[in-house]
């Protein structure tokens, strides 16, 4: 290890001055209402320790709110929340936040959490960050270069998207982290790659729209690197432990599951779709835009929010009287909007669209065909059809997953268009 931090020193410098702006600017981050649930819900982490049959689902539950966020979301959030509360000494908000109520009585509820536990409650997830700065730039240096590395570390570093809801106290910090992490391994690991299914779940723990990756890990498992020879017996004795780790690592971090399995996933299952169901709803009867139903809405929304639109200091417009002061404050610095709008935003996307073209045109014409490459473009193109299919309403953060292709793709156009100016040059 020591070697290998000595052999990257100049980014792991570079991480730590990244990383400690990145921390410095967490209490400039407006607050988001989900991020009181997940507070909320930390507690589960202490009473994991200590009564964890509470944590069980059992028909009488069905009812009961915590058991309700437990049924519908994923669960590693909250443990990094509540580890950090734990150890800090502070305690989590009793209350939850009531969409219903303004924010006022939110407030005299007890349901927005103190400055001192929202800061804590952030660093939970936030101290993620320079990992996953450093993953971007092993994920590049793998695929080319050290200079493709730094391009990506880069641009990952300065994305208004990852700057603003990684810093929150909410799943993305987690799933950017589990994403890069899998990427990395899958491109990396090239023994006993069965063990790349703990990262591929606590991806999936963090957000279940990065179920893709659980597919291209196993993929990973049974593609050999070039050269090497497993006996096909091996190979699917090593898928199965995969699907073994994958199933477990789920079942550990979801104790509601522990009591009835059966029983609580159906139940979950149907908790979920019934939530979607009453938010087409509730947001359908607000605008017309807020539900994704038809290809051409959703295509709309990935491209204005992952390009195009401001960072979302709000999914929906219930408090934005009360955020005005902290919104305002926020974008006012220029690094919060960098390289989003029309112009920039259409830029990057040209960028995008080429960083991909260029990328299947070396793909062919490379022999053999590269496994890395194959690899994260099918994990691309299966995270692509899962928002597809997944997402309904055009909420910011749930593209966030895309994030990482994003940044390798306009980092492959930079670094290609920086190459064949240097040549221009040499040769002129």
């Amino acid at each position: 290890m020591v070697k290998f931090l000595k052999s990257n020193l100049a980014v792991v410098i570079a991480v730590f001055i990244i990383s400690v702006v990145y921390w410095f600017g967490i209490a400039s981050v407006p607050f988001h209402p989900d991020e009181s649930t997940q507070v909320y819900m930390s507690a589960d982490f202490k009473t994991l320790f200590t009564r964890p049959a509470d944590l069980f689902w059992q028909p009488a539950s069905a009812d009961d709110l915590r058991m309700f966020y437990r049924e519908i979301d994923p669960p590693l959030t909250r443990y990094l929340i509540g580890s950090s509360i734990t150890i800090t000494g502070q305690a989590a908000p009793e209350q939850d936040w009531d969409w219903s109520k303004s924010w006022p009585e939110n407030q005299a509820t007890g349901a927005l959490p103190s400055v001192s536990v929202l800061f804590i409650s952030r660093m939970g997830v936030a101290f993620l960050f320079p990992f996953s700065l450093f993953l971007a730039y092993l994920i590049g240096k793998n695929l080319k270069s050290s200079a493709l590395g730094w391009l990506n570390m880069g641009l990952l570093a300065i994305n208004p998207l990852v700057l603003i809801h990684t810093r929150r106290a909410m799943a993305e910090s987690a799933l950017l982290f589990g994403i890069l992490l899998t990427l990395w391994g899958t491109i990396s690991w090239r023994r006993q790659r069965f063990w790349l299914a703990i990262p591929a779940a606590l991806a999936f723990n963090a957000k279940y729209s990065a179920l893709p990756l659980a597919l291209i890990g196993l993929t990973a498992v049974f593609w050999n690197f070039s050269g090497q020879q497993t006996p096909i017996r091996k190979k699917l004795l090593h898928g199965l432990i995969y699907a073994a780790l994958f199933v477990a690592v789920t079942w550990l971090l979801n104790p509601f599951m522990w009591g009835a399995p059966v029983s609580a996933v159906r139940h979950a299952f149907e908790k979920r779709q019934e939530l979607i169901s009453q938010q087409s709803q509730v947001f359908g009867s607000v605008s017309s835009t807020a539900v994704l139903d038809t290809l051409n809405e959703k295509f709309n929304g990935l491209f204005a929010q992952l390009y195009f639109a401001p960072p979302a200091i709000e999914d929906v417009a219930n408090y934005s009287v009360d955020l005005k002061q902290a919104s305002l404050e926020y974008t006012n610095n220029p690094l919060h909007n960098f390289l989003r709008g029309w112009v920039a935003g259409s830029i990057i996307l040209f960028l995008s669209l080429l960083g991909l073209t260029l990328w299947i045109f070396l793909l062919f014409r490379t022999k053999p065909l590269s496994r890395s490459s194959i690899l994260i473009l099918t994990a691309l193109l299966l995270q692509w059809a899962a928002i597809f299919i997944m997402i309904k309403f055009p909420f910011q953060r749930y593209y966030i997953p895309l994030i990482p292709y994003v940044t390798l793709l306009v980092s492959i156009s930079v670094l290609t268009a920086s190459n064949l100016m240097i040549y221009k040059q040499v040769r002129d």
